[in-house]
């Protein structure tokens, strides 16, 4: 397992309660790992779309999805059903619960 995956959840879920900050701050000086780096430094920048982006051009398909929930619960509903549709698929039923009332809220 490449070192960088080990981290690969760590920004999304700091960023699920507001503290990107304490990932950038935890993480300065340390080597970077290619894209893994790459998206965690876009997520603490708050472009939560563009680092599903580069963890689906990864292969990350989990994280990308958390990473578009995220988005999409920050207000880019355009997330919301590529999010959804990777869920339902693996039966996350707590994951799809939120696409849907977020999807509901929305509407």
């Amino acid at each position: 397992m490449r070192a960088g995956y080990q981290l690969a959840e760590l920004p999304l879920l700091l960023a699920a309660q507001g503290r990107e900050a304490d990932f950038a701050a935890a993480v300065r000086g340390l080597p970077q790992l290619g894209l893994w780096s790459e998206a965690a430094a876009v997520v603490c920048d708050g472009d939560l779309a563009r680092a599903a982006d580069i963890y689906g051009a990864m292969g990350a398909q989990f994280v990308e999805a958390w990473a578009r929930l995220l988005a999409a619960e920050r207000g880019g509903l355009g997330q919301l059903e590529q999010a959804r549709a990777y869920f339902a698929s693996q039966g996350a039923l707590p994951y799809v619960q939120r696409c849907e009332a977020l999807l509901h809220a929305s509407a």
